[in-house]
């Protein structure tokens, strides 16, 4: 994949800087020029998400890295970091970053091995996955792409206060950016559960802290 003259990118510890001519990244699938972006290294010098996702594509399998990243709630970086890791430090990885997507059988399937549930984080993440699988099993999922909320229901009754839901929540968002100065993930995930129970379920809580 050829990057045109003329792009300037900086990286965090594998390259100073790369000017001028031709770069060929074989297999990145990346076609851009960087652009001065809101966030900033180390150094202070502008980064973009082009440059934090060819860093990380050639950093390599990291999971320590992905673990930070899906920590953050920077979900497509951690996955970007996943890429290729093996092991069952990988496997509890992969499982947290499908948690916090809110895929609860996916990250039930991901630690369906003994092998991957060797560790007590994983026994333990394995679990809320089965709480949480169980809770949520059937439930009505609206998503409203355009303004980044996903709303899971479970109990069907309560699709009528969605609308109302969705436009908080859509507000929330814009305070909190505003007020903290920052450009929170989407989509915002939202789970609307009957019971004490079911929120002890697909949180992780404790039943006395729900």
């Amino acid at each position: 994949m050829l990057l045109g003259a003329g792009c300037t990118y900086r990286w965090h510890r594998l390259l100073k800087s790369l000017r001028a001519g031709f770069l060929v990244l074989g297999g990145l699938g990346l076609v851009a020029c960087a652009q001065p972006g809101d966030q900033k290294t180390a150094r202070g010098e502008p980064e973009t998400d082009l440059v934090k996702a060819i860093t990380a594509k050639l950093g390599g399998p990291n999971v320590a890295a992905a673990e930070s990243a899906i920590t953050r709630m920077d979900l497509d970086e951690g996955e970007l970091f996943l890429e290729g890791a093996v092991g069952p430090k990988a496997a509890l990885a992969r499982a947290r970053l499908a948690i916090y997507r809110a895929d609860c059988e996916g990250a039930l399937s991901i630690l369906a091995s003994p092998q991957a549930r060797r560790s007590r984080r994983a026994q333990s993440l394995y679990q809320l996955a089965q709480r949480c699988t169980g809770a949520t099993v059937g439930a009505r999922v609206i998503e409203d792409r355009e303004r980044g909320v996903w709303l899971r229901l479970q109990d069907s009754a309560d699709e009528a206060l969605a609308p109302l839901l969705l436009d908080v929540a859509v507000a929330a968002l814009k305070t909190l950016e505003v007020d903290l100065d920052v450009r929170l993930p989407r989509p915002l995930r939202i789970d609307l559960v009957r019971d004490l129970f079911s929120l002890s379920a697909v949180s992780g809580l404790p039943l006395e802290a729900a």
